[in-house]
């Protein structure tokens, strides 16, 4: 019964996407307003500035940007789920890549493919092909990739020159990064000589050395834990380095992120669509360096970042929203995206058209410095079963009893396996 249920809400959100396609030409005239959610507050400035240019060639669409959720892409989703069962569904929605899967198994996101074989300007919109795989699930397309972002490691040029770190030569291994940020703390000792940011969404830095060293979170099974093996080890062992050496102190991210722009920390890995965020907040007291997360032979990185859905099933809404989906994703909007965020882009058309960001890239060596790891990217993991948020959850509560030296980095790991493992499927 539960399967026919499912069967027949799919074939009725492909009939309502299939319909919203052939009303297009119909609806051009009549006014339609859409509402858009997001996480993270400052990137207000960035979606209504998407709104604005969107709505000067589609003057019949209104759209209205939701006040953000000021946190992690968990706290954005469990806000959507809340608003599915109460009512008040956005329109449209930027998720993290990360928890497409977990939408889709609650039937939420409109199906896209009928939109897009209906559609005879997608094939020539550009989009890389990283930005339709993010959004495809068992075969079919949910969403479209908007945002992308690498792990990197960020360096304050002054502090990194006063310990006698070579801007032109970045370290490229975990020992040299610690090394470098000890000594950045013995030549300041009031500031942090690193702070890694370890409470990200999706534990996307923790995953980031894990499988940048060649490890995985789960077995091939996606029923096994392997993230308890050496590269965890390395993971929590790392994270203490960085605390007793280099005199990370635990703080919220955004407490962190406010003390690099002010100078105060060394060295942060990181997620590299914080890059335009740390120049703005160093407010050019200091040069903000990009260099290399460090990987192995046989490492791949998370792609971290946002994928954009439509919930609406109003046809109206819907035509105006597919509209909208292929601006943000095309030329135009990755390149306002990319400009704002620091980003990596998600269009080709974008990428190589001098007018766009190729030039761009040129002027600005930080900015092409994020795009150098593109080969090394892979899936953003996601844990099986409905626990998948809290499972994170667990995750960087263990790291934070690393960070407040509350455990050893063998004992953390050992919880971790275990709060893990109590929250997989049975």
């Amino acid at each position: 019964m539960q399967m026919k249920r499912r069967t027949l809400m799919a074939a009725a959100i492909f009939g309502i996407a299939a319909a919203s396609v052939n009303a297009m030409s119909a609806q051009a005239s009549e006014k339609v307003s859409l509402t858009i959610s997001f996480s993270y507050g400052p990137y207000s400035e960035l979606f209504d500035a998407l709104a604005r240019k969107f709505e000067e060639t589609h003057p019949n669409v209104k759209i209205t940007t939701l006040q953000p959720i000021n946190g992690t892409h968990e706290e954005h989703l469990q806000q959507v789920l809340r608003a599915a069962v109460t009512g008040g569904l956005p329109d449209v929605s930027f998720q993290g890549n990360h928890l497409l899967p977990i939408l889709v198994q609650r039937g939420l996101p409109v199906p896209l493919d009928p939109l897009i074989k209906q559609d005879p300007d997608f094939a020539s919109l550009g989009l890389t092909e990283g930005a339709k795989s993010v959004g495809r699930i068992a075969g079919a397309t949910y969403g479209l990739g908007f945002q992308s972002s690498a792990p990197a490691i960020f360096y304050n040029s002054d502090l990194l020159t006063k310990a006698g770190g070579d801007p032109e030569k970045l370290p490229k291994t975990w020992p040299e990064i610690v090394d470098l940020a000890k000594r950045i703390k013995a030549q300041n000792p009031e500031a942090m000589g690193g702070y890694f940011d370890y409470a990200s969404s999706g534990a996307f830095t923790f995953q980031a050395i894990i499988r940048g060293l060649g490890g995985e979170m789960m077995k091939p099974d996606n029923k096994t834990i392997a993230f308890n093996g050496p590269e965890g080890l390395h993971a929590m062992k790392l994270l203490k380095q960085f605390v007793t050496g280099g005199g990370m102190r635990d703080m919220s991210r955004d407490q962190a992120y406010q003390a690099f722009g002010a100078g105060t920390i060394g060295v942060m890995p990181a997620a590299s669509s914080n890059l335009s965020q740390f120049e703005k907040l160093s407010g050019g007291r200091f040069q903000v360096l990009v260099g290399p997360w460090p990987i192995a032979a046989n490492g791949k990185l998370p792609t971290g970042g946002r994928t954009a859905v439509i919930f609406t099933r109003d046809p109206a809404k819907q035509a105006a929203a597919w509209d909208y989906l292929k601006f943000v994703t095309g030329p135009e909007g990755q390149t306002m995206m990319v400009k704002f965020t620091g980003s990596l882009p998600n269009n080709e058309k974008a990428i190589k058209d001098p007018a766009l960001l190729g030039k761009f890239y040129q002027e600005n060596p930080n900015q092409f410095a994020t795009t150098q790891q593109l080969s090394d990217l892979g899936d953003w993991y996601t844990f099986p079963g409905d626990n998948a948020v809290k499972i994170n959850t667990a995750i960087n509560d263990d790291l934070q009893s690393v960070v407040s030296l509350k455990l050893e980095p063998d004992a953390a790991l050992d919880k971790m396996v275990k709060d893990v493992q109590a929250l997989l499927p049975r």
